[in-house]
Order: structure tokens, then sequence, then C-alpha cells
């Protein structure tokens, strides 16, 4: 069973979710974050299968992060 982030009306003043976005706009609003909340859905099994710029991006800009220990720990 997994859980679905949930974000609440209070919680969306601050927060901005991207999806599927271009590049630039990627990149650009990693480097203009106050940080990079990242969650890997195993389902799509992102952390056997497939890489992430997001979490590299963050660590080149110095963004702090904000990940699960299970994601973490891919990057030991």
């Amino acid at each position: 069973m997994h859980t679905q982030m949930v974000i609440t009306e209070d919680m969306r003043q601050w927060l901005t979710v991207l999806r599927a976005v271009a590049h630039p706009l990627f990149y650009g609003s990693i480097a203009r974050a106050d940080f990079l909340v990242t969650f890997a859905n195993p389902s799509y099994e992102y952390n056997l299968t497939r890489a992430s710029s997001s979490i590299p991006a963050a660590v080149m800009t110095e963004v702090p992060l904000v990940l699960t220990t299970n994601l973490l720990s891919k990057y030991e």
C-alpha cells in the first residue's frame, strides 16, 4: 500500500510542485529554491531503474535536500 503526498491548503503558499518540466525551468527552479523535497514512488521502481538529476542539481547549487532514508541511501 502506497500513500500519496497530501498538500493541504495552508501549505500551498509555501510549495511549488513540478512534474515533467522542460530542463531550463527545471534547473532554474531548483537553483532558486530554498530547499528541495524529493520523493520516489516505489511502484515506479525509481530506486532501482531510474536516475534523477534533481539531487545532483540541488547539490551543485547548494540547495538543501529533504529526502527519504531509502532515497538518501542510493547516494551513499
